[in-house]
């Protein structure tokens, strides 16, 4: 355990300028055993950050039949608060995923407005399929102001509906919940150390 906090301690912090919003999907679909994973995954991608408002900012979106706000860039919070508000995440109640809907909430949660100056904007949307409503057009307008999305598909999602919404086919993820974390670091630096 010691040998563990002691690597944790060590990890390679990036301090680059991001604006990074995480879209969760908390749909009754997803099994609470992934949710936690998934959880996890957040909180680890964020360990990577320098979190402060002259660094990177962090946003939060819950998201099933409707998105559901937690935080968001306007004020500065501190990775122990960030934190705190992933430990109490919980899923929500709703069967159906509108993911177009959750996309355009985080348009207009995180991105609305001119982008600052040397500041990336960037959205993570972690899911675990596909969604009832339409996704294409929500993601084409967040691209075209400048936004780089991922999409993390948790299980079986498929490659071809994560890359309608993703920026590019490299900023697609397949991956098992039990393996989420492995990716933590390929992810971080793409957003860190590739031209934006």
């Amino acid at each position: 355990m010691c040998l563990l906090l002691f690597f944790f301690s060590f990890l390679p912090v990036c301090k680059a300028r991001i604006d990074l919003g995480f879209l969760i999907d908390g749909s009754r679909r997803v099994r609470t055993t992934t949710f936690a994973r998934i959880t996890n995954y957040v909180k680890e991608t964020v360990r990577r950050f320098d979190v402060q408002r002259s660094q990177t900012r962090i946003g939060l979106v819950l998201f099933g039949q409707s998105p559901r706000f937690i935080l968001g860039f306007r004020r500065s919070y501190s990775r122990a608060q960030v934190y705190s508000e992933i430990a109490k995440l919980r899923l929500l109640g709703e069967t159906k995923r509108n993911t177009g809907q959750a996309l355009l909430y985080a348009k207009k949660s995180f991105f609305n407005g001119k982008p600052r100056c040397g500041r990336r904007r960037v959205l993570i949307l972690i899911t675990t399929g596909t969604s009832r409503d339409d996704v294409v057009r929500p993601a084409r307008v967040l691209h075209a102001m400048g936004v780089e999305v991922y999409s993390i598909g948790v299980g079986s999602v498929s490659f071809k509906y994560l890359r309608t919404v993703s920026t590019n086919r490299y900023h697609v993820f397949v991956v098992s919940a039990r393996r989420l974390v492995t990716i933590v670091r390929t992810v971080k630096d793409k957003m860190c150390y590739s031209p934006g």
